[in-house]
């Protein structure tokens, strides 16, 4: 399966889960720093549902992080946002579930998890 394949059954499951899903759309970015206001190594999805959201980066089991990516998820930690990098709906699913272990409270303005009914 190629992570445009995965991708796609990700979102999908996603939304059946009940969540908005925000693709990173950056066909044809090359190197350039931004397109449409998304910057390189950006993660392919943003999700979001009630007070909460992830972001996720897809990879097939060969798939590796480009610097760029690397260095974007990690400004991302540093201001203690989480990324997950997911090879799996297993994985996927483990994210987005109640009582993630990298969840971060509301009130600070973030919480990487998921809603209710999952």
């Amino acid at each position: 399966m190629t992570e445009a394949q995965f991708q796609s059954r990700v979102r999908q499951l996603l939304i059946r889960y009940g969540w908005y899903v925000v693709e990173s759309d950056r066909t044809g970015l090359g190197r350039s720093r931004k397109k449409g206001g998304v910057e390189v190594g950006f993660p392919d999805l943003l999700a979001l549902r009630g007070d909460r959201f992830v972001l996720l980066e897809l990879k097939t089991a060969s798939g590796r992080l480009s610097e760029e990516q690397a260095a974007l998820h990690a400004r991302f930690r540093a201001l203690g946002i989480a990324v997950h990098t997911c090879r799996s709906e297993g994985e996927v699913l483990a994210v987005i579930r109640p009582g993630h272990p990298q969840a971060t409270p509301a009130a600070e303005g973030l919480r990487v998890g998921a809603g209710k009914g999952e």
